[in-house]
C-alpha cells in the first residue's frame, strides 16, 4: 500500500484535457464515485501517477479526500515499461458502435459521460431549432434509429413522402438502422 500523501501528478504526462471535458470528468466523479474504486489509478512506488492523472486532478479540484482503494501501485515495472504504460493506458483501440449506443442509451447521458457523438446524431441535430423553409427542400436522406416517432416528426415537418430503400442497401449500411429516402 502506498502513502496517499505522496501521490502526485506526473510532470511528464503527455495527455491534456479541455476545460469542457474536465468539467464532465468532475461531474462523472461526483455522480459515480464507485468508478474510482472499480478502475483505480496506477502509481509508481514514489507516488508518481502513471495512469489516471486527469482523474487525480479532478479529485483535487473537487476537494475530495483521497482514499487508498482508488490507487494501485505498479512496483514491478521497469522504467521502459512505465513509459510504455503511460501511452498504452490512454490508447483507445476500439471504436464505438453507434447503432448500439443509439438503441440502448439516451443521448444526454452519453454526452454527460464524455462520449463525442457524431454530427447529426439526434433528431434535434437534423431539424434544429430553426429548420429551413419547406419550399427550399428538394431531397433529404435520413438515418432513423428504430424510432418511428422521429421519422413521423420529420415527414410531417417537411411534408415528405417516405420511400423505404432496398434491403440490399440497408444491409450495406447497417443491420440495426432503418434507412429512408425522403422526396418532396
Amino acid at each position: 500500500m502506498i502513502d496517499i500523501k505522496t501521490i502526485h501528478v506526473n510532470p511528464q504526462n503527455p495527455r491534456i484535457i479541455s476545460e469542457k471535458k474536465f468539467e464532465k470528468l468532475k461531474n462523472s466523479i461526483k455522480d459515480f464515485p464507485k468508478m474510482l474504486r472499480l478502475r483505480p489509478m496506477v502509481v509508481k512506488a514514489d507516488g508518481t501517477i502513471l495512469g489516471g492523472n486527469m482523474r487525480f486532478r479532478a479529485i483535487q479540484a473537487l476537494g475530495l479526500e483521497l482514499k487508498p482503494e482508488w490507487f494501485t501501485v505498479a512496483e514491478e515495472l521497469t522504467p521502459e515499461e512505465e513509459k510504455r504504460f503511460i501511452i498504452e493506458d490512454n490508447v483507445s483501440f476500439g471504436e464505438w458502435d453507434f447503432d448500439i449506443l443509439a438503441n440502448e442509451w439516451e443521448t444526454a447521458e452519453l454526452e454527460d459521460w464524455g462520449i463525442d457523438l457524431p454530427a447529426g446524431w439526434g433528431i434535434e441535430d437534423v431539424v434544429g431549432e430553426n429548420p429551413p423553409p419547406k419550399n427550399n427542400m428538394h431531397a433529404v436522406v435520413i438515418v432513423a434509429y428504430e424510432n418511428i416517432e422521429d421519422l413521423d416528426k420529420l415527414t410531417g415537418l417537411y411534408e415528405l413522402d417516405c420511400i423505404d430503400i432496398t434491403e440490399d442497401i440497408k444491409n450495406q449500411i447497417s443491420t440495426q438502422r432503418k434507412v429512408y429516402v425522403f422526396k418532396k
